[in-house]
């Protein structure tokens, strides 16, 4: 899952090559035709492939050659990771039904997961991993759009999956991006945790597994949501719908932005998603003070409804309010690794 975790120094002829300076791990053999990706500093969020390993450098650093110069150039505060190369997939109009999650699950760059419909299926997952030293599994520039969650409900695997809110499971959302590795883990069993057991101090690299993921006009019609967590950065969630879930309070959408973000403050960009009826209008904000206001009064039985047959009980044709996710701009998910507190969903705000 990854040979080399550390900085490097760009050397003369055209930016291709590159020495690794004290780091962690090697480049070793199983790393030829990899991929060499910047997690953190300049130039973070690409990748480029591996073609030749000399050893020697000036340094006394391996010596690799990419096929071609990063876009922006690295620098003393660049960090590279060395691994295997797994991308540039295209998954389009595939069916799941009672299932487990379809997981992008460690390495996995330039990968595009559209027009999928899951039924009982677990989840639709960006995960990077790592066990901390020199490997670290990154996802770099995942795209999942025009998805749909037909049914959220779906069996349980108790053998494989970890019980919510252990931070490795995406329960009770649908779609979402995870990145919990590099954090102290909890003791198992969860979440109560073997008489004793002490939790570690979490990896020495703590920025961000998870690069330029976009989730867009993904449809999840009920029991799921969508949720950002652990160490990521980089996210566009526009233009998703969100229906029948009992996911978080009712006049919020099912978008939570999770425990540990990833840049210095608050957890930045949701805008605030808009709940009403279809084909009705938004009323305005005095309007929906108003009624924000009446919800909160002892609920009366309701009045009769002239017309209505009084031995019938059908009432009259109502629209189902719908939740959207709405973005009218894009917005980049940019939180705090530096906040320890749990970032929650707010009256539709990340905060």
């Amino acid at each position: 899952m990854g040979d080399y975790n550390g900085p490097v120094k760009v050397l003369p002829g055209g930016g291709t090559k590159l020495e690794l300076t004290p780091g962690s791990g090697s480049a070793a053999g199983g790393s030829m035709g990899g991929m060499v990706s910047v997690l953190a500093g300049t130039g973070s969020g690409q990748y480029r492939r591996l073609v030749h390993i000399a050893k020697g450098g000036s340094g006394g650093g391996d010596v690799v050659t990419l096929d071609r110069p990063f876009e922006t150039p690295l620098d003393e505060t660049s960090i590279v990771q060395l691994g295997p190369f797994k991308g540039r997939f295209i998954f389009d109009e595939n069916r799941y039904e009672d299932c487990g999650a379809f997981q992008l699950y460690a390495n996995a760059a330039d990968v595009i997961v559209s027009k999928h419909h899951f039924a009982r299926a677990e989840g639709l997952l960006s995960w990077g991993r790592a066990t901390g030293g020199h490997v670290y599994a990154p996802n770099i520039r995942v795209q999942f759009v025009d998805n749909v969650v037909e049914e959220g409900n779906h069996m349980w695997n108790w053998n494989a999956t970890y019980p919510y809110p252990h931070p490795k499971t995406i329960e009770p959302y649908s779609i979402g991006i995870l990145g919990s590795d590099q954090d102290p883990q909890p003791c198992e069993p969860f979440p109560h945790g073997a008489k004793g057991c002490k939790m570690g101090n979490g990896t020495a690299f703590q920025g961000a597994i998870n690069h330029l993921v976009v989730i867009k006009r993904n449809t999840i019609e009920n029991n799921g949501g969508i949720e950002v967590r652990g160490h990521t950065t980089n996210v566009l969630v526009e233009g998703n719908a969100v229906r029948n879930s009992s996911v978080g309070a009712p006049a919020r959408t099912a978008l939570v932005c999770a425990p540990r973000p990833l840049s210095r403050g608050r957890c930045l960009g949701a805008r605030r998603a808009r709940q009403h009826d279809a084909g009705v209008a938004r009323p305005p904000p005095q309007q929906r003070r108003a009624a924000q206001l009446r919800a909160r009064r002892p609920k009366r039985p309701p009045p009769a409804v002239s017309g209505m047959n009084a031995s019938s009980s059908a009432p009259a044709a109502q629209h189902k309010p719908v939740l959207h996710i709405l973005h009218p701009r894009p917005c980049l998910f940019a939180c705090s690794l530096a906040s320890n507190s749990a970032v929650q969903h707010q009256g539709g705000y990340c905060t």
